[in-house]
C-alpha cells in the first residue's frame, strides 16, 4: 500500500528545519523509494505548471476561490501519488496546511478513498506562552503581514486571535483522520527533525545530526528592534528579506519610531498572562487531543511576576543599539559609494 505522510504545522514548531533536512537528503530518500513532495507540491515528479507550485506559493493557493483550489490540489496530488510504486512512500511538509482544513482535508481524503492511500497527518504544537511571543516576533515584526506601522504585542494579538487559535483547527484534523492524525508537543522535543524522521518508514538510519542553530529562529531583541524600525517606514506588508536593503538605503534616519519607544513593543509579563488567558480554551482542545494520543500536555507558567519576560533590554539600550547598527550600515554604504565613484571615474578616464 502507498503511504503519504503530511506534515501540516503548526507554525513556529521547527517546520523550516524539517523541510531543509528533507530537501538535503532528497536523493537518499529516492533510493529508498521515498518521494519528498516539497512545500507546495513543488518537488513532485509530474509537471509543475500551477502558479502556486513553488516553495513560496502558499499565499497564491490559499487566496484562490476554495472550490478551484480544492480541484487543483487534488489533481496535482493524485497525479503525483499515481507515480509512486505500489509500496512507495511520499512526504509533504507545509506548516500552513493545518490552518486551512476546508481546503486540504478534502484532497487528502480523496487520496484515501479513491486511491487507497494510507494518509498519515502529522502536526506539532507548542504552549501558548512561547507560541504567541515567537509568532509576534515573526509575523508581527520581522515579516510584517499587515498595513501601517509595527504595532505592540497586545494590539497584534488582539488582531490575530483567529490566526493564533490552533486548537479548533487541529480538532478538525483529528476528527477527519482519527488514529492517522499524529500530534506532538514541540516543547518537550530535543530535535523536531528526529521526531519527524522516525515517522517515515525505512528512515531509521537517516536521522539528522545535532542541529547547530535553529532555522528561521525568532530575532533577538536588538535585531527585532531593527526590523520594527525599518518595517514601520512602510504602510504595506514587508518581507524579512527587505531588511537586507538597508545597506543601500538611508531612509532609516528619518524613522518616526526612532524617537519613540522600541521597548514598548515587547510583551510585558502581564500581556503574556493576558494572551495565555485569551487562548486557554483553545489550548485545552489541543491538550485533549495530545492526551488521547498519550502525549505530554502543553504547559504554561504565568509570567506577570517576572519583570521583563520577552526582553531584558530597556528602551535606551535598544535605541542605542539600533543607532550603532545604523552607523555601521552607513559606514558600509559609504564604502560602497566611494568604490562606485572610483569605478565611474576610472571608466570616464578611459573614455577620455
Amino acid at each position: 500500500m502507498k503511504t503519504l505522510i503530511v506534515h501540516i504545522g503548526t507554525g513556529k514548531t521547527g517546520s523550516t528545519s524539517i523541510q531543509k533536512y528533507l530537501k538535503s537528503i532528497q536523493p537518499a530518500l529516492s533510493e529508498k523509494n521515498i518521494a519528498y513532495f516539497g512545500i507546495n507540491l513543488d518537488l513532485v515528479p509530474s509537471p509543475k505548471d500551477r502558479p502556486w507550485q513553488k516553495p513560496a506559493g502558499t499565499h497564491i493557493l490559499q487566496r484562490m476561490p476554495l472550490e478551484s483550489a480544492k480541484v487543483e490540489v487534488s489533481q496535482v496530488l493524485v497525479e503525483a501519488l499515481n507515480s509512486l510504486d505500489d509500496n512507495g512512500v511520499a512526504v509533504w511538509s507545509n506548516e500552513s496546511i493545518y490552518e486551512k482544513p476546508l481546503l486540504y482535508v478534502h484532497a487528502l481524503q480523496e487520496a484515501q478513498s479513491k486511491l487507497g492511500i494510507n494518509v498519515v497527518v502529522v502536526a506539532y504544537v507548542r504552549a501558548i506562552k512561547s507560541y504567541v511571543a515567537s509568532a509576534y516576533k515573526q509575523w508581527g515584526v520581522r515579516h510584517k503581514t499587515y498595513s501601517g506601522s509595527v504595532v505592540g504585542f497586545a494590539e497584534w494579538v488582539g488582531r490575530q486571535t483567529k490566526f493564533l487559535s490552533y486548537g479548533a483547527a487541529l480538532k478538525i484534523w483529528e476528527d477527519a483522520f482519527t488514529s492517522n492524525f499524529k500530534l506532538f508537543n514541540y516543547d518537550v522535543l530535543d530535535d523536531v527533525r528526529i521526531s519527524f524522521m522516525q515517522l517515515i518508514p525505512g528512515c531509521e538510519d537517516m536521522l539528522p545530526p545535532a542541529l547547530q542553530a535553529k532555522d528561521n529562529a525568532s530575532p533577538g531583541d536588538l535585531h527585532l528592534a531593527l526590523y520594527a524600525l525599518y518595517n514601520s517606514l512602510f504602510a504595506e506588508s514587508v518581507l524579512p528579506i527587505d531588511v537586507a536593503s538597508l545597506i543601500s538605503r538611508n531612509k532609516l534616519a528619518h524613522g518616526g519610531m526612532l524617537e519613540g519607544s522600541l521597548a514598548k513593543l515587547y510583551p510585558s509579563g502581564q500581556e503574556l498572562d493576558d494572551a495565555i488567558a485569551l487562548f486557554t480554551k483553545d489550548q485545552e482542545i489541543a491538550n485533549q487531543i495530545l492526551s488521547s494520543k498519550q502525549q505530554p500536555l502543553l504547559q504554561n507558567s504565568l509570567a506577570s511576576s517576572q519583570p521583563s519576560v520577552a526582553s531584558s533590554a530597556d528602551d535606551a539600550t535598544l535605541n542605542n543599539g539600533v543607532l550603532s547598527l545604523l552607523i555601521a550600515i552607513a559606514v558600509e554604504q559609504e564604502k560602497r559609494i566611494v568604490s562606485l565613484e572610483t569605478l565611474v571615474a576610472t571608466l570616464v578616464k578611459k573614455r577620455v
